[in-house]
C-alpha cells in the first residue's frame, strides 16, 4: 500500500503527462466563493465553453457527443480575497484558430454567473479597468502545470475538483 505522499507523486507525474494546449485563470465574485457556488460555476462555465466549442447539437447539453479535455483547480486562500479557478484545457477541433478558441472562452466566461469579469483600479484616477480573466495557450515546457499544480502536496489535493475532471479516452 503507498502512502499518501506516494499517491500525490504518481498523481503529479500523471498530470505532468497531459497534452495540455490551453491555459486560464477565472477570478470569483465574492459572492460566489463557498465550495458549493465554486462548483456551480465551473460546472457553469465548462458547459457554455463547451457548448461554444463544439456547437449546441454536437455538446448536447452535457449529455453526449464531444466535450473538451480539462483539468479544474481552485485556488481558495483564507487568508486573502482571491479565490480564483485554474483551468487546463486540451482537445480542440483543429479547425478552429487561436483567435476563435479564445473569443468563445472569453463569451463563456463573461456570460457565466459568478465569474468576476473585469477588476476595478481603486487608486486610478481615470478608474481603469482591466480583465479578471486570463486564456492563453500553455507553454511547452511545464510551468503552467507547475503552477497550477504546485499545492497538491501532503494531504491536499482537494482543490482538485475531480467532478468538473474531464480527460478524453484517447490520452
Amino acid at each position: 500500500m503507498t502512502n499518501r505522499k506516494e499517491s500525490k507523486a504518481v498523481l503529479r507525474d500523471w498530470l505532468y503527462k497531459l497534452p495540455v494546449t490551453h491555459a486560464a485563470t477565472v477570478n470569483l465574485k465574492s459572492t460566489h466563493r463557498t465550495p458549493e457556488a465554486v462548483q456551480q460555476v465551473t460546472r457553469r462555465l465548462l458547459f457554455k465553453f463547451n457548448e461554444r466549442i463544439w456547437g449546441r447539437n454536437t455538446w448536447k447539453r452535457g449529455t453526449g457527443g464531444k466535450q473538451l479535455s480539462v483539468l479544474p483547480i481552485i485556488h481558495a486562500e483564507k487568508d486573502v480575497d482571491d479565490s480564483h479557478i485554474h483551468f487546463a484545457f486540451f482537445g480542440f477541433p483543429e479547425n478552429l484558430t487561436e483567435q476563435q478558441i479564445q473569443n468563445r472562452f472569453y463569451s463563456a466566461a463573461k456570460h457565466t454567473d459568478g465569474v468576476q469579469f473585469v477588476w476595478q483600479e481603486r487608486n486610478s484616477a481615470d478608474s481603469k479597468s482591466r480583465l479578471a480573466v486570463d486564456f492563453e495557450r500553455a507553454d511547452s515546457g511545464g510551468a503552467w502545470m507547475n503552477y497550477i499544480t504546485r499545492k497538491l502536496s501532503g494531504s491536499n489535493d482537494e482543490n482538485i475538483l475531480y467532478q468538473h475532471m474531464h480527460i478524453s479516452s484517447s490520452t
